[in-house]
């Protein structure tokens, strides 16, 4: 007999080795454990590799070389909580999953795609964890707090965080930031949002939730100087308060009192050392550009949880990015309580209840207070790009300035989490004009800014935003459910094929496939279970 023929002749009594088996371990080994690897590791990474800090215009059309500050803009992650999905209660193993799978997202997705771009500063837009203005527990609300701190790798010191002298605090520039934040490489800053402090129809009955926020994230209203920009954040929520003054809650007469300080003052730099005439001068005396009076000495970025008012509400009034319809500024929201439906104000004189954008009368006077060159803001839970008018003219002469309907340009950052509704979670890449300071480490010994240089960085533009995206959860569960049925295939057609060379029983053969198929689920399970593990464990 020839020895081909040989080695393919079974021995008597010894049945062929089993298919199953080998395709079961195939599916594992080639294709489970790689589109694992790549959905939850190399698609972050190839995310955050793909993502470009934005140039600045160095006037001319050609790219600025000058210093810049690089600033990671993270909305409404709203880390999830057991009010979250209150049908599951607590302790439920459904939500346990939820909240497991959902902060190894935003873990690996905050290293991978926005640590690993290296950014000087990451500036929250509110909403930190969701539902937080109703958990009342103090230990409930700090556990969910440390969630987030190991999620986002937020600085903490030994005593309260992000403390100041001063009532609206003015920071230094970069070089003060481990001033602000311990010894941390970037500094964190936040601004309140609705589910951090509540509406301010409930300002005055949850006061204390500001107290317990501002301790642990910091002030939301404040004045931070990044480069050659002023970093200018607003409570919004205490905005909208009450429409007679004397009912008025403490944070909203604070928070106003914070916004109209930002109309003149050389302490936040608001007015230049002007001469009354509109020009503004330096501090030598030589005139550098004609400036309005009132206008800020340095482009200024407002930071906002609720968006502006809107001019147009209509379809594409957002940009090509946004992913759902315009939401459009209600003045009632239709709800259900006790079975019935109900309409609820926005507005009932004393707060808001809800709210979707400022009011256009609070979004006029911010504008005109703050005059920013860029609006930041969040709430919206998708991208949003619109412009806003900003007025301005001459506080001496009330003639309209060179500036007078110079606009400003909104962006509205989607949420960081793949549960808010938004199937492109997203954050925003900043980069800020460097100041002075910068240069000083660059090329001047004595810290000034040379002439030269000032004349110059007036003809760049001050900051510039680009949005990066992060990779679909829902596209890679449908990954996962389009492998698991690719398995019961495979399972089905190996078990048709062991029926046949081995001669056993159709029904031994069907259980052994479905055997293999538990098998084959069960190992994928925990491969990704330990990947998932390994990120909420990430130091």
């Amino acid at each position: 007999m020839p020895p081909n023929k040989v080695a393919n002749t079974v021995s008597p009594g010894r049945k062929p080795r089993s298919v199953q088996a080998r395709v079961h371990a195939w599916l594992i080994l080639l294709i489970w454990a790689p589109a694992i690897f790549y959905r939850e590791r190399v698609a972050f990474n190839l995310a955050g590799a793909s993502c470009q800090w934005p140039a600045l215009d160095g006037g001319n059309g050609a790219r600025s070389s000058d210093p810049s500050v690089h600033v990671a803009v993270v909305a409404d992650p709203q880390l999830t909580t057991y009010l979250s999905y209150r049908e599951l209660g607590r302790g439920n193993p459904g939500l346990i999953a939820v909240e497991g799978i959902s902060d190894a997202y935003m873990s690996r997705a905050f290293r991978r795609a926005v640590l690993s771009n290296d950014p000087k500063h990451v500036l929250f837009l509110g909403d930190l964890i969701d539902q937080g203005e109703r958990i009342v527990n103090p230990e409930e609300w700090h556990r969910a707090r440390r969630r987030f701190d190991r999620i986002f790798r937020w600085p903490r010191r030994a005593s309260s965080a992000n403390t100041h002298a001063t009532k609206y605090p003015l920071d230094g520039d970069d070089d003060d930031a481990s001033r602000d934040r311990d010894a941390s490489p970037v500094s964190y800053r936040t601004v309140h949002g609705n589910h951090d402090v509540g509406y301010s129809r409930f300002a005055v009955r949850l006061r204390h939730l500001y107290a317990r926020h501002e301790e642990y994230f910091g002030s939301t209203n404040f004045v931070r100087r990044l480069g050659g920009v002023d970093l200018v954040g607003v409570g919004a929520m205490a905005l909208d308060g009450a429409d007679d003054p004397g009912a008025r809650s403490a944070q909203t007469n604070e928070t106003w009192e914070f916004v109209e300080s930002l109309g003149g003052g050389d302490e936040f730099g608001t007015s230049p050392f002007g001469d009354g005439d509109g020009t503004a001068v330096d501090d030598e005396g030589a005139g550098v550009e004609t400036r309005c009076v009132g206008e800020p000495a340095r482009p200024r970025v407002l930071v906002t949880h609720v968006p502006l008012s809107k001019r147009s509400y209509e379809p594409g009034t957002c940009g090509d990015r946004r992913t759902s319809e315009v939401v459009r500024d209600k003045t009632h929201m239709n709800s259900t309580a006790g079975g019935r439906r109900v309409e609820i104000p926005r507005h009932d004189g004393l707060g808001c209840y809800y709210q979707d954008y400022l009011r256009p009368a609070t979004s006029r006077r911010l504008l005109d207070k703050v005059r920013p060159t860029l609006v930041l803001s969040g709430h919206d839970h998708d991208q949003c790009v619109g412009t806003h008018e900003v007025f301005a003219r001459s506080g001496a002469t009330g003639r309209a300035c060179a500036t007078s309907g110079r606009s400003a340009t909104e962006h509205t950052i989607g949420s960081f989490s793949f549960l808010m509704g938004n199937p492109r979670p997203s954050f925003a890449m900043m980069t800020v004009r460097g100041g002075c300071g910068e240069r000083s480490r660059v090329g001047t010994d004595d810290g000034a800014c040379p002439a030269e240089l000032g004349a110059q960085e007036l003809n760049t533009t001050p900051v510039n935003v680009s949005l990066c995206f992060l990779p679909s959860q829902w596209s890679t569960f449908r990954l996962y459910g389009a492998l698991g049925v690719v398995t019961v295939l495979a399972a089905a057609l190996s078990a048709v094929v062991d029926a046949k060379r081995r001669g056993a029983k159709p029904a031994r053969a069907a259980a052994r496939g479905v055997a293999g198929v538990i098998g084959t689920c069960a190992a994928a399970a925990a491969i990704w279970t330990a990947v998932l593990l390994l990120d909420l464990s990430a130091p």
